[in-house]
């Protein structure tokens, strides 16, 4: 297909305002968008909607959201953007998920909008074909349904706004005025920060204005890389912050992620391909695809990747004759999608190397050229009756329509979606991890059992693997066996503390103080600063007679920041026991006076500074 012309000077720039013989298209996208998914309005909660919502404890104080923006860390991936909505969102319907749901659908028909409005600005052909395949494909269900997705439907409103604007901004290059143009560009630099403080993989937006800037004139826009250096700065700062934050907080590293640059290579080629056709046939759709298994000695592996590259060749060298069009929607895709093909190491990558939500920015290249690529087969059509093209395409959207629909019953909680996930990957591991969850939650411990069991048979690698199979062991009485996968763990992974501490009070618990005091000392030399682990070794040395051992721990304990009142009691008792009473009462002075507010400190101050009364006499003493 022939480029379009390039856009004429638009004297009103910013012109997302939506002419009046067309408005009716936009109704059409809104009425398409809320179609698709209405049904998923009545869903609840899902996979990480307790760490974004339900549990998320910066959503609940002024003081929360200050942390959102100011203390990385406070949640492991740093979307402030996103979490400022979410806190706005908690306190406008708590915990009742219809709302979350509707908000996502409302920024869904935004980007809808305004992409539309966007292909009509540039001039592509099909522009209303390409939104609408946008708005109801069923790739999209993730990014719309999951109410964690938000990053996706937020930060797709703000991208597509920086690119009117700077889009704006470039129009207004003839005859512009220059104190509202320089305008036009700060606000797209604004918009462009509200983006990557939403998902970092909009930092991939300059990119996409100068391959724009170069479909659209006749040499490459060399002008157009200086003005997009800031937005390439604060790009790569936020990418960096982001996968920092993947390493640091997420743990995405390990052997799940232990992959060559070649092995790495194989698999971008592949996932590429794996979009591509899932637009095209979206059949059959899942939450969690399987994960392949990477072999660089496999060649039809190398196919994928070589198809790719082939088919941006023989985009490169029929650009004369199509036009650079096809080329530059295929490199969109390539350049949005880069941040997960599997170059960088992210967390889901351990379970499945695609998801359908992480290409839902980058398939708006491919959907436009399909809406332009419909479109100019329609205008060479000429025999074939409107009625009759009219109907197919009626098909075609009723058919992505019923495929969006379908996917609405797997949404309606946590425990369901993964079941669905097993029903069609019985290996899927982290499946049975969930799913062992939601039952342990319940106290059906004969079910938890069941899917640790396989958690353990399908990916022993799995840090807690062993642990939780211990845990639902545990809880049905069957502590020997409990205590084998405690130490199956603790030999899996010898230096994390909490293993060491979980063997060790069930040791002390079946009677095992000796093997208790190894496991609880070898805790605290791991992770000394921890209170809770120290307060374990003195409540096992004041449980077998030591204490002057239990009293240094609980002191220990106290000095670390403990405030369990349970502490406070024990270290009383033991101190008083040990005659050391003015210890004892200097101690939690100090506590109290270091913690004004701290209730459970005063409390046992007063016990101790209360006057004991003088032991009454027996009658016949003398």
């Amino acid at each position: 297909m022939r480029d379009p012309a390039t856009p004429s000077v638009n004297h009103a720039p910013l012109s997302i305002a939506i002419p009046q013989g067309e408005r009716w298209k936009a109704l059409l996208l809104v009425v398409l968008v809320f179609a698709a998914f209405a049904p998923f309005t009545s869903q609840g909660f899902i996979w990480d909607d307790d760490l974004w919502v339900t549990d998320n404890p910066t959503l609940r104080t002024w003081a929360g959201l200050g942390e959102i923006w100011f203390r990385p860390g406070s949640h492991p991936q740093y979307y402030p953007l996103v979490q400022s909505v979410f806190w706005l969102e908690y306190q406008a319907f708590g915990l009742e998920p219809l709302g979350y749901h509707v908000v996502n659908i409302v920024l869904h028909a935004l980007s809808t909008l305004l992409l539309w409005r966007l292909l009509s600005r540039l001039n592509v052909p099909g522009a209303l074909l390409g939104a609408a395949c946008f708005a109801v494909h069923p790739m999209q269900v993730e990014s719309v349904a999951w109410i964690t997705e938000l990053k996706n439907a937020l930060s797709c409103v703000f991208y597509l706004l920086a690119a009117h604007t700077f889009l704006s901004y470039s129009e207004l290059e003839v005859g512009g005025e220059s104190r509202r143009r320089w305008g036009f560009y700060g606000l797209a630099l604004f918009l462009f920060a509200c983006a990557i403080t939403s998902k970092s993989v909009t930092a991939s937006l300059p990119a996409a204005i100068l391959l724009v800037s170069w479909w659209k004139e006749q040499r490459f826009p060399w002008r157009r890389v200086v003005e997009v250096l800031p937005m390439f700065a604060a790009g790569a700062g936020m990418g960096v912050v982001t996968a920092w934050m993947e390493w640091k907080f997420v743990r995405a590293t390990g052997a799940d992620w232990d992959f060559t640059f070649l092995e790495r290579f194989l698999i971008a080629g592949r996932a590429a391909c794996f979009y591509l056709a899932k637009l095209v046939w979206p059949h059959p759709m899942a939450f969690l695809y399987p994960r392949w298994t990477i072999d660089a000695s496999e060649a039809w592996q190398y196919a994928f990747p070589a198809g790719i590259l082939a088919l941006v060749g023989a985009l490169f060298l029929l650009r004369g004759r199509l036009g650079k069009g096809p080329l530059v929607a295929l490199l969109f895709y390539l350049g949005t999608l880069l941040p997960a093909l599997g170059f960088v190491n992210v967390y889901p990558m351990r379970f499945s190397f695609v998801a359908n939500h992480f290409a839902y920015h980058a398939l708006i290249g491919p959907m436009a050229a399909l809406g332009a690529g419909a479109w100019l087969l329609h205008r060479r059509l000429t025999s074939i009756p409107r009625v009759a093209k009219l109907v197919a395409a009626i098909v075609v959207g009723a058919l992505l329509l019923v495929s969006t629909w379908r996917q609405a019953p797997e949404y309606r909680d946590e425990p369901t979606l993964w079941r669905s996930v097993l029903a069609r990957d019985p290996k899927a591991w982290i499946a049975h991890v969930n799913l062992g969850e939601d039952a342990f939650r319940r106290g059906d411990f004969v079910a938890a059992e069941r899917h640790y069991r396989e958690v353990v048979r399908l990916a022993p690698h799995f840090e807690t693997a062993h642990y939780n199979l211990g845990t639902a062991l545990e809880r049905l009485g069957r502590l020997e066996e409990a205590i084998a996968e405690y130490r199956a763990e603790v030999a899996a992974y010898p230096n994390r503390a909490i293993n060491h501490v979980n063997l060790g009070v069930l040791l002390a618990r079946t009677g095992d103080p000796r093997g208790a005091e190894v496991q609880l000392s070898e805790g605290v030399r791991l992770e000394p600063t921890r209170a809770e682990y120290v307060c374990n070794l003195g409540v096992l040395y004041e449980s077998t007679g030591d204490p002057n051992q239990a009293a240094t721990q609980f002191l220990r304990a106290l000095e670390l920041g403990s405030t369990d009142p349970r502490v406070y009691q024990s270290c009383a008792r033991v101190l008083v026991a040990l005659g050391r009473t003015e210890e004892a009462l200097r101690t939690f002075r100090a506590l109290v006076e270091s913690r004004p507010g701290d209730a459970a400190a005063r409390s046992v101050l007063e016990a101790l500074s209360a006057p004991r009364s003088a032991p009454k006499r027996s009658k016949d003493s003398r």
